[in-house]
């Protein structure tokens, strides 16, 4: 275990590329668990399907190809959304450009017209539209020369289902849709994420960053052990965006112990502070397969954000981010992980162990596009917008 001044290494299991002992690791990674090169089960990759509206709330066929966001490109995912999930809604859809719209994507048209952009709203929790019963929605499409998203907060894969900590807040739809630059190259300088959603993933649910706290304090050390084993969990759907601790911070169970929740939950907005390191990540299953390089998502500055990855040398996405303070344990159902307490306690430090900008990123090996990637060791996910169109699209509600 232990971590020189990089801040931490992986020391067991099978992320990424295998084992690295030591404490090599930039800024704090993961000594077990399965990662990168681990089995694929169930679910399809981007651009794959799953049919029907399993009760972890798969329904759409991803929309994008591990290939990328070439300008003009514009996949659309067949999707599924349950008829209690969003006024007009059905299940199914249309696909690739062929037949109509459904009559999600026709209202958010209509939005785009009128230049109409409403706050986003949350259903109340209720078993019939939010947990297990909630159906996923994603649809990428291009209108008006923007690549147009519109999910549901609701992701495509079992969730919440096998965190080891308790968490009270449990996923319900919020219907949002973005307009993004549809080719955004790096532009000069990066601009620091905020709190809340700052992307949305091809599974349906979105991106937060590695805060957990507007004072710095990192998601991972507070929140890891409520995290499920694609790295996410839910917000209050009513919060600032921050995931906090659940239940206070209260100690988690002993490791292959799981809290099973008591009482009423509450609404939450379904959110990843990592890599979706699950063997079934729906749409995104494939994503800790450094070979596969899958497409997971968009940032808020229209820039795609892949899983592991390697460059065109071999050599993993490997953030360059470095701290010599003193590292906390964080045992999740995902593996167990070494962090520092605060964000301010990393520096970005290039050297010739990495290879990713401040952002966490770099010119794509395959596509030749500047791209994001998640990370094994801090930030885990980029904390930075490096587009050079900047990052002023708004979420804005789709229902």
């Amino acid at each position: 275990m232990g971590g020189s001044g990089s801040g931490g290494s992986i020391i067991g299991g099978s992320e990424a590329e295998g084992s690295m002992m030591g404490g090599s690791g930039a800024g704090g990674s993961m000594i077990g668990g399965s990662g990168a090169g681990g089995s694929m089960m169930g679910g399809s990759g981007a651009g794959g399907s799953m049919m029907g509206g399993q009760s972890s709330g798969s329904s759409m066929i991803g929309g994008s190809s591990s290939g990328g966001s070439g300008a003009g490109s514009s996949s659309d995912a067949t999707s599924g959304a349950s008829s209690g999930a969003s006024p007009g809604a059905s299940a199914g859809g249309s696909s690739g450009g062929s037949g109509s719209d459904d009559e999600v994507v026709t209202r958010v048209k209509g939005y785009i017209d009128a230049n109409t952009c409403n706050t986003i709203t949350f259903s109340d929790y209720s078993d019939t539209v939010c947990g297990d019963n909630a159906v996923s929605y994603y649809k990428e499409f291009t209108y008006n020369n923007k690549r147009v998203i519109v999910s549901n907060n609701i992701p495509d894969h079992p969730a919440e289902n096998d965190q080891l900590q308790t968490n009270p807040n449990v996923r319900c739809p919020g219907w949002q849709f973005i307009q993004l630059p549809i080719d955004p190259s790096k532009g000069s300088s990066a601009t620091s994420t905020g709190l809340g959603t700052i992307g949305l993933a091809i599974t349906g649910g979105v991106f937060f960053n590695d805060l957990s706290n507007p004072d710095g304090s990192l998601a991972l050390p507070n929140e890891g052990p409520s995290l499920d084993s694609c790295l996410g969990h839910s917000a209050p759907a009513g919060g600032g965006g921050a995931g906090g601790a659940p239940g206070g911070g209260a100690r988690p169970p002993p490791p292959g112990r799981r809290y099973k929740r008591q009482g009423t939950p509450t609404a939450g907005r379904y959110h990843y502070h990592a890599n979706l390191n699950c063997t079934n990540a729906g749409s995104a299953t494939g994503a800790n397969d450094p070979d596969q390089c899958l497409l997971i998502g968009y940032y808020q500055d229209g820039v795609p954000v892949y899983g592991f990855c390697k460059d065109n040398n071999g050599m993993m996405m490997t953030s360059c981010y470095k701290t010599s303070a003193a590292l906390t344990t964080v045992v999740t159902v995902s593996g167990t992980y070494e962090s520092a307490s605060t964000n301010s306690d990393y520096t970005y430090t290039p050297d010739a162990s990495c290879n990713l900008d401040e952002a966490s990123g770099a010119v794509h090996p395959t596509t030749g596009k500047y791209s994001y990637f998640m990370t094994t060791g801090y930030p885990w996910t980029p904390i930075k917008f490096f587009g050079d169109q900047g990052s002023g699209a708004s979420f804005c509600g789709a229902d």
